[in-house]
């Protein structure tokens, strides 16, 4: 069992739009990519597509 998220992510409009491309083009490195994809799933700010759990980020 985790310790719990400690710090909320809100992203901005911008730094979606960034996350989102380095997610998809396929030239960023792996490590890259998996950071921009947990981000994208962190996020709680009012363009998240949907609200993640820690278990469901855990398991993509």
């Amino acid at each position: 069992m985790g310790r719990g998220r400690r710090d909320k992510v809100h992203l901005t409009v911008e730094q979606r739009d960034n996350f989102e491309k380095i997610s998809c083009n396929g030239y960023a490195s792996a490590k890259k990519i998996l950071h921009a994809r947990i981000l994208l799933m962190c996020d709680e700010g009012e363009q998240a597509q949907r609200k993640w759990t820690d278990e469901e980020i855990g398991i993509a």
